[in-house]
């Protein structure tokens, strides 16, 4: 065979390889869409039909080989048909599917369909025609829209839920409101009525209304907040709070509850827990006075105990584990879980016997899942119960290493004595004195402590405090005073009495016997430390370690430098203004205030004879920028010059130059300290004196600590206490509603504004130094300034928690001082 043969033959095998495959292809194409559960049509490009498939044929009730030729028109209406068309066009021209669902009625029903429409190409890719399919989908759309029904009455019953839940409170908050008006009116009048001359009889009648009273406001307030819970209105407050001083309080209240029942109440809390916490004190509160309240209510003899423990800590968070333990009734264990429902005791029979609605339980229950936290008890009749839940709280950053300024005396190595009969008691005031480094030893009763003090005596290492209970059997307190003062006349130890404050007498009888510190069941952490201290003579500020005799020195060789002047102060700040003055007066010198440019350039024109003008730079109404200016123009005139000092909190570089520019003389950085001022002074206003005040009051400064640097402030005011007094009370006074402002500004997206009450909150801050706290004020300001509001509403979120913890610090420091 030759070539040409080969390739003649080898091309009509492949043709009619090719035409087989074709025939095989339209054959599989054919039983496909034949088979398919979907109608399928295929049209020309003048939308005349070619083909058909059986279903689509069945549909129309005609045969395929009459529906070839024909159009959409010969089987739908006019309308459907031009829209079809349309569509045809539409693809044809843009290659692409199109998706639609359109409904026909079909043997006098409607049903939907849904269909897919693209393209036929041949092989040179050119359409030459369109095909659909398209499938009923009428039981899915009848169950879309019974479930879109369904849901839409779902809607409608939990708006109409949701109305009936907000009636309800509303309902509910306008008959507390009116049942507490008259309440409170009875209870109020029972109370004077209760001051009055009365015979025993009315006394406990009246007694009868008041519990009665106070019965019907805490049935009152637990039906509102457990109505608040369920319509989802309550909301938790976010607060730095100490929380031993917050639960101590609280105790405190419930104590005297105790007391008239003879329970010991006792609490402690971990040492591993921060003082300071973030979270909402208030409903802590309320969780932990109605498991305590329950806890005595149903004891009869024995103790009731509160102990915060700490399960887990991070430097952000720790979750605190709070059991509430008592000697009282207990509970069965299948009523375990159903003491924390609504409305339900663990026996009805408690209702009868203790009182209660059944909500306390159920509320905090409530409260400590919102709080994100859980709560459980585990309890044996008969043997008493353990209520216990766990919370997260948040430690705050900058109040996580908040020195405890109420222990700043070292009680390092102090020989206590703790007499009570209380077991529990004893460790707990054991362990809190040894972590002070005291060294402690108890006693159970008034014999073994007398007996523990004659023993200390004579082996010369006496207790120098003596901490006894006032309860005890066999021989209380009082009496055990009167042996210890009869037997150690010549050694007096000094004494402090835990006592409930139910004993009629037992205050005077103490005074007489010369105890001067006594503290009412249960105790505070912070009270037993202060009586420790103040039984040992001692006093304790956070700035005492700046010596008068330093203060008197220092100022004394600096007033021998500097004469006296008469000086302009130019602030718009109330502390910065109390500050500058504050100063001034001490270094000897007259103070005229000017709270802004304007008011200044009035002053310095009516001829007072000012030697220099301290010139804040940022000033409202008119800068001191701009107030410099005017002043060096008049100045023109009259030929004279007045030194002007610019004060500004800016350290940024070229700050210096921009006010020596605008024609200030020199410049002080804030927060104005007395070093700086005395220096500045003495180099503007030599004097003959070689003995700089600079030199004298530079070795009054000393290390910044975590928060505030009481020295270093003490420093800043020439070593006057009053006058930091009274910038820290001023400082509380003025900031508060500054720190508002800034918020309120950031929030609405008001940058001058918020640049200006940062400018100000930044000034207040100074004379403290507080590091964290007046970085984020100088961030707002600078975001501020530069319009970038995403980074200063960052920063104000930063310096909110900050000013707090700075609020708590400096309220701190007014207690102890």
């Amino acid at each position: 065979m030759t070539t040409d043969e080969f390739k003649s033959s080898s091309a009509e095998c492949a043709s009619d390889l090719n035409k087989d495959d074709l025939r095989d292809g339209e054959s599989l194409f054919l039983s496909l869409v034949h088979s398919i559960p979907a109608c399928f049509v295929r049209k020309d490009r003048d939308g005349k039909i070619v083909f058909v498939n059986e279903r689509f044929a069945a549909l129309m009730a005609t045969s395929a080989d009459e529906m070839i030729g024909k159009t959409v028109g010969d089987f739908y209406s006019e309308q459907f048909a031009k829209e079809s068309r349309e569509e045809d066009v539409s693809v044809m021209q843009s290659g692409e599917v199109i998706e639609d669902v359109f409904d026909d009625v079909v043997d006098g029903e409607v049903r939907y369909f849904a269909s897919r429409k693209g393209p036929v190409w041949n092989e040179r890719r050119e359409v030459i025609g369109i095909q659909t399919i398209f499938w009923d989908i009428t039981e899915q759309r009848i169950a879309e829209d019974a479930l879109k029904a369904e849901r839409e009455e779902l809607r409608l019953a939990k708006d109409a839920a949701d109305e009936a839940n907000r009636a309800k409170s509303d309902f509910l908050a306008n008959m507390s409101h009116e049942i507490r008006t008259p309440m409170n009116a009875i209870i109020g009048i029972t109370d004077l009525l209760m001051e009055t001359q009365l015979t025993q009889t009315q006394q406990e009648y009246l007694r009868m209304v008041q519990d009665s009273g106070e019965s019907l406001l805490t049935l009152i307030n637990d039906v509102l907040d457990f109505s608040k819970i369920e319509s989802g209105k309550f909301e938790l407050d976010d607060a730095i709070f100490d929380l031993r001083e917050t639960l101590g309080d609280t105790m405190k209240g419930l104590g005297f509850r105790a007391h008239d029942k003879s329970i010991e109440l006792v609490f402690q809390v971990d040492e591993e827990i921060p003082k300071y916490l973030r979270g909402d004190p208030g409903r802590l509160r309320q969780i932990v006075v109605n498991l305590v309240g329950n806890a005595i209510k149903f004891t009869e003899v024995g103790e009731v105990l509160l102990a915060v423990g700490c399960k887990s800590k991070t430097e952000e968070e720790v979750v605190m584990h709070v059991s509430v333990i008592d000697t009282g009734i207990g509970i069965n264990k299948e009523n375990c879980e159903k003491v924390f429902q609504e409305f339900e005791q663990a026996d009805s029979s408690t209702t009868r016997n203790f009182g209660g609605t059944g909500l306390g339980l159920a509320i905090c229950s409530r409260l400590i899942e919102l709080m994100k936290g859980r709560i459980w008890v585990e309890s044996e009749l008969g043997k008493g119960s353990n209520f216990q839940f766990e919370i997260p709280l948040q430690v705050d950053e900058s109040m996580s290493v908040l020195k405890r300024t109420e222990m700043l005396v070292s009680l390092q190595d102090v020989r206590v004595l703790v007499v009570d009969d209380n077991a529990t008691n004893r460790r707990i005031l054991k362990d809190m004195l040894t972590n002070w480094g005291m060294k402690p030893s108890t006693s159970s009763s008034a014999a073994s402590g007398m007996q523990a003090i004659i023993d200390a005596d004579d082996e010369t290492d006496p207790f120098e405090i003596v901490i006894s209970d006032v309860n005890m059997p066999e021989k209380d307190g009082v009496t055990f005073v009167q042996e210890v003062v009869r037997e150690l006349q010549k050694n007096p130890t000094q004494m402090i009495m835990l006592t409930s404050g139910s004993r009629p007498g037992d205050s005077k009888t103490l005074q007489a016997l010369g105890v001067k510190s006594r503290i009412i069941k249960p105790v505070k952490q912070s009270e037993i430390y202060s009586a420790i201290v103040k039984s040992l003579g001692s006093e304790f500020s956070a700035v005492d370690s700046f010596s008068s005799h330093q203060r008197a020195s220092g100022l004394d060789e600096y007033s021998n430098s500097v004469r006296e002047l008469n000086i302009l102060l130019a602030e718009d700040n109330v502390v910065n203004q109390k500050l500058a003055v504050g100063i001034l007066q001490k270094l000897g010198h007259q103070t005229t205030i000017a709270n802004n440019g304007r008011e200044a350039l009035d002053l310095l024109g009516e001829s007072h004879g000012f030697d220099l003008v301290l010139m804040d730079v940022q000033m409202p109404k008119m800068d001191g920028l701009q107030a410099t200016q005017e002043m060096r123009k008049k100045e023109l005139e009259t030929k004279e010059h007045i030194p002007i000092v610019a004060m500004t909190a800016h350290a940024m570089k070229g700050d210096r130059e921009n006010c020596l520019a605008h024609g200030m003389d020199d410049y002080l950085c804030k927060p104005i300290r007395l070093k700086d001022m005395a220096d500045k002074l003495v180099e503007m206003f030599p004097a003959s004196s070689s003995n700089p005040a600079g030199e004298v009051t530079r070795s009054l400064a000393s290390p910044n600590s975590d928060i505030i640097c009481w020295s270093e402030a003490l420093t800043n005011v020439a070593g006057d206490k009053s006058l930091l007094l009274d910038l820290v009370q001023v400082f509380l006074d003025e900031t508060p509603e500054l720190m508002e402002s800034a918020v309120s500004a950031a929030t609405k997206e008001d940058m001058s504004a918020l640049k200006a009450t940062a400018h100000s909150l930044k000034g207040s801050m100074l004379f403290l130094n507080p590091v964290d706290a007046l970085k984020s004020a100088r961030d707002v300001e600078q975001f501020a300034d530069e319009g970038n509001l995403e980074a200063a509403q960052s920063s104000i979120k930063e310096l909110k928690p900050r000013y707090e913890t700075l609020l708590v610090t400096l309220k701190s420091y007014l207690d102890q001082a």
